[in-house]
């Protein structure tokens, strides 16, 4: 509930601050960091004259800007790849993935207490997410750097404890948990589950009919988040303030923060360049059950 109301303050604050304006372009984005571009271009637009084009809204996880999206709330949402393809296989006539605004072949991490991971028996990880699709396929690609392991479903907020009371040997889980992890307690491992031609994208998601009504400020918040992925980058060209946002949008204290961006690369692509891999994450939704058909190509290609 309080998520909600956040969300519902944020909403009527934005409607109010661009004068009511039926036309401004809603977006909701994540206060989490593989969202740091778009997050730096969200902060870049509110200070500068074209603020009132725009309505910004921010949310926890890709779900909730998800349900944001669908309900009608906003007109563009950022969303992890697991997120955005359930959507495309349920709405493929109302959705389009405009680009891909953050990518992390090693994003996805299994940490584990111990020096041998061939002696885990039992791993945590989230069902029906990218990164267990990430998992699944690491643990098919490399028998032989784990035993005959037992999967178990567990959220993040609840892996790191239950490793520490010893019910499983370790878990799978996206940034920046494994670097939170690794940092907090001592004697953990970890293994970058990267898989060849897999890159894990972050996705903005709109209403189709957005792109033809608000054009110009769809393109203009696209080169604002290349601007700041090119920033990202190399992020010794970052300035104190840009910092100073993604700490305090994140969570994270610098350092844990830089330590995390390292693993993510923030270049804006267009998402054509992912339907391979989109098709691959449906097709392991779809065996899981968590999705009732493969969505069709539907992407903005311009």
């Amino acid at each position: 509930m309080k998520i909600y109301t956040m969300a519902l303050f944020l909403f009527l604050t934005t409607l109010l601050s661009a004068g009511g304006k039926g036309d401004i372009l809603k977006v909701a984005y994540q206060d989490r960091i593989v969202d740091s571009a778009l997050i730096l271009a969200v902060h870049g637009i509110e200070a500068s004259p074209r603020a009132d084009n725009y309505g910004f809204y921010r949310f926890s996880s890709g779900s909730l800007s998800a349900e944001a999206l669908i309900s009608g709330d906003v007109d563009v949402a950022s969303m992890g790849d697991a997120v955005a393809v359930s959507l495309l296989s349920r709405y493929p006539d109302k959705l389009v993935v405009l680009g891909i605004h953050g990518t992390g072949p090693t994003r996805h991490r299994l940490v584990y207490a111990g020096s041998d991971p061939a002696s885990l028996e039992t791993l945590a990880v989230k069902f029906g997410t990218s990164t267990h699709s990430a998992l699944m396929a690491w643990l098919d690609r490399n028998p032989e750097e784990t035993g005959q392991v037992r999967l178990i479903d567990l959220s993040p907020d609840m892996q790191l404890s239950a490793l520490a009371s010893g019910e499983i040997d370790g878990f799978a889980a996206s940034e920046p948990t494994p670097t939170i992890a690794l940092n907090r307690v001592s004697g953990l491992n970890s293994l970058p589950l990267a898989v060849d031609g897999r890159a894990f994208p972050v996705v903005l998601v709109a209403r189709k009919k957005t792109y033809s009504l608000k054009k110009e400020a769809i393109y203009e918040l696209i080169g604002e988040i290349e601007k700041a992925g090119e920033a990202l980058e190399n992020r010794t060209s970052l300035t104190e303030e840009q910092w100073r946002i993604l700490t305090g949008e994140t969570g994270l204290e610098r350092s844990l923060l830089n330590q995390s961006l390292s693993h993510h690369s923030f270049r804006y692509r267009k998402a054509s360049d992912f339907q391979a891999e989109l098709g691959e994450l449906a097709a392991f939704l779809l065996e899981m059950g968590k999705i009732p058909q493969i969505p069709e190509k539907c992407v903005w290609e311009e």
